[in-house]
């Protein structure tokens, strides 16, 4: 019998950083056991303290390395530790970060000789042919050269300097072969764990090719697991997760009819159980008929994704990104609207092509389709992406600077390790000074659209004939009118950059200083990250606020632009708009109160029913209506709130990062004392699931 260890390590010096159960190495696993049985004695680690340990007491013959974005720089500096120690291991690595091209793993292979094999794309069969040819040559002088000399398809490895490799991949395409890591108890120790989020794979394969993404470079080809396996996954989840929250691993959930099925039975189990209690899921990029259908489905646990990143032609060509045509976005953004399904989109400025002025256009485009959340980041240049590549940085004269990743440090005994993210902070189509801007766009935005605190503002401001970015450069041009955003804007620009480094070896520098710091002071590490300085800004400024600072200069912002001819009716709806934005708001640094009430002189309800197209006022009613402010899913929001409470978070993590958009404030459900919210509505009937164009 031999001793296999599988590491997907989570750097853990302030908490475990990757907070999901490692199932990428939970299949690999459990094909392997499933392959050798009793031959193989076979462990799986989340983090570097428990499998040293084991290393130390039972050191084993082949270890097995998930690698990704979050955790390259500790999978090396733990394979070069064992390596160090214990020569006769043989090391595999493998995942997303794995590039196709064999000279870039020929490079690979020279810097990081601690590595024997590469794995690329789905690493069952390869990492098992590697275990069989381990198995019949362990007894000689040298099995790990006698292995590597063997080209084995799916893999790289290098001998004399030169790459062998058998075929470049060797998918699997019947998944159903592969045992789940779950029902065979593999996962077990992990589930007992409360902070690691089960994850289970519905999909594998994107058909896709987007530059940007890890996903575009890896195996297109669209496979799934039987309903049989993922629903019995699920309720054994239900039964021993003493996680609540599911995530799905789907890069486009709604892909494939077999996907309508997987959704009623996880709406069944909440229903049912309450069971997830939160759902994390990607949207299929291709919006039809089946994605329309799970989104009515699963509407208390899930948004309608519609992911744009970009919509200026030039940059879709270049970064070979699925354009969604602007008819199928308004006819799936109406069908939402009609079915009480809330909708959003993300946005990327830095891609190939895009300047800050075509990123503006892109931003008044989105604007003016009314989404109800609309995320936006900086580009960063991910390990294993097509843009990663020294061709491609060479093309766009691309140029990063070098942060440290969220939470991404581990130290213990003779290893100290930490994770380095690159974002692309100029280009041949942007300057520096241009994504400096475009920061404080972003924040505008996040906190505007994608966690929706001034939604309804905008878009009373849009259908003033006003576009969002003259919003933006209202407030960011005039500081001493609007202070209060102009302090928080100042201050998500120099914390951003301030952790920000031109180059590996300065970061290095910072993190060596600030290293006995972060070990009696943790949140002092969590506060490095873009994610927890957006979180901490959104509690200064927001839910600290109790004079409601930033709504108050968005709200003045909004007056000062009109230019229309009836300003104190503008003036009083925009003032109206103002209370509603606050009485919204779910304070999760407060007692939660499900439901609210509104009352205005104006249908606000039929306003935002009929997504914002015509101006407020011309909805007056002769009486006053008392509106009904709800939360999309109560317990959602209560467990996201409790758990924060008892992980005495000052920052709201839990409920800004496992919350999708919909879920982060109440929602307008109806008039109190109406039998339904639908003698509200003044749009056309709702549109069916089976409607198609």
């Amino acid at each position: 019998m031999i001793k296999i260890y599988l590491a997907d390590l989570a750097n853990d010096l302030n908490g475990i950083d990757i907070q999901t159960i490692p199932i990428g190495v939970g299949y690999v696993g459990a094909f392997c056991k499933k392959t050798f049985d009793k031959e193989v004695d076979l462990q799986i680690f989340r983090t570097f303290k428990p499998f040293w340990r084991k290393v130390c007491e039972a050191p084993p013959d082949i270890v097995g390395f998930g690698c990704y974005d979050w955790n390259a720089y500790l999978s090396l500096a733990a394979a070069e530790l064992l390596k160090r120690n214990h020569p006769g291991c043989l090391t595999v690595i493998g995942g997303a970060n794995v590039d196709v091209q064999p000279k870039d793993n020929k490079r690979f292979l020279q810097e990081n000789p601690q590595i024997d094999f590469l794995v690329y794309g789905d690493g069952e069969k390869p990492f098992a042919r590697i275990v069989r040819l381990f198995l019949q040559h362990q007894n000689e002088h040298d099995p790990i050269m006698t292995i590597k000399q063997t080209p084995v398809d799916g893999t790289r490895t290098l001998v004399a300097d030169e790459i062998v490799m058998g075929s470049p991949t060797d998918s699997m395409m019947d998944l159903n072969v592969i045992p789940s890591p779950y029902l065979t108890g593999l996962f077990d120790k992990l589930l007992d764990n409360t902070k690691l989020m089960p994850i289970i794979q519905n999909v594998r394969g994107c058909p896709y090719s987007c530059r940007y993404c890890v996903s575009g470079s890896q195996t297109s080809k669209v496979r799934h697991f039987s309903y049989e396996r993922l629903t019995a996954e699920i309720d054994y989840l239900r039964i021993n997760a003493k996680n609540r929250i599911l995530r799905l691993s789907d890069d486009n959930f709604g892909i494939i009819e077999h996907d309508i099925q997987i959704a009623k039975f996880i709406r069944n189990m909440f229903d049912t159980h309450k069971y997830p209690s939160i759902l994390k899921a990607y949207s299929a990029k291709k919006l039809d008929k089946k994605t329309r259908q799970i989104a009515i489905i699963l509407k208390p646990l899930m948004i309608m994704c519609i992911s744009l990143q970009t919509t200026t032609p030039e940059v879709l060509k270049a970064t070979k990104r699925f354009s969604t045509s602007a008819r199928d976005i308004r006819f799936n953004l109406d069908f939402a609207c009609k079915n009480g399904i809330k909708t959003g989109t993300e946005l990327i400025f830095g891609l190939p092509g895009e300047t800050l002025d075509s990123m503006k256009d892109v931003i008044n485009n989105v604007m003016e389709l009314h989404f109800d959340s609309i995320g936006i980041s900086y580009l960063m240049l991910l390990k294993g992406s097509d843009l990663y590549r020294p061709k491609s940085r060479k093309e766009y004269q691309y140029r990063s600077k070098f942060l440290l990743g969220e939470n991404a440090v581990t130290i213990h005994d003779d290893l100290f390790s930490f994770e380095i993210d690159e974002v692309a902070v100029s280009s041949k189509d942007y300057s520096y000074q241009d994504w400096l801007r475009f920061l404080r766009y972003q924040f505008l935005l996040e906190l505007t659209h994608r966690y929706g605190y001034a939604r309804e503002l905008i878009y009373h401001l849009l259908s003033e004939g006003v576009k969002a970015i003259e919003l933006f450069d209202e407030l960011l041009d005039n500081k001493t009118r609007y202070p209060t955003v102009g302090r928080a804007l100042d201050d998500y620009v120099y914390k951003c950059t301030g952790y920000m480094f031109d180059s590996q070896k300065e970061l290095l520098k910072f993190v060596q200083s600030q290293i006995n710091r972060w070990l009696t002071d943790k949140e002092a590490l969590a506060s490095t990250s873009r994610g927890r300085i957006l979180f901490t800004l959104f509690v200064r400024y927001i839910f600290n606020d109790r004079r409601n600072g930033v709504l108050t200069d968005i709200h003045n912002a909004t007056l000062n632009l009109y230019n229309g001819t009836e300003y104190e009716t503008f003036r009083e709806t925009t003032g109206l708009l103002l209370d509603l934005s606050i009485a919204l708001m779910i304070n999760p640094k407060e007692e939660f109160i499900d439901r609210k009430e509104y009352t205005a002189k104006y249908n606000v309800f039929a306003w935002i029913q009929e997504r914002y197209r015509q101006p407020l006022s011309s909805y007056a009613q002769p009486e006053g209506m008392t509106f009904i402010l709800q939360s999309q899913n109560q317990h959602s929001v209560t467990s996201a709130i409790a758990s924060d409470k008892e992980q005495n978070r000052s920052d709201c993590y839990n409920f800004l990062v496992y919350l999708n958009s919909s879920l982060l404030r109440r929602h307008i459900t109806g008039q109190v004392g109406s039998e339904t919210k639908e003698t509200l509505h003044r749009a056309s009937p709702h549109i069916s699931c089976e409607d198609q164009k």
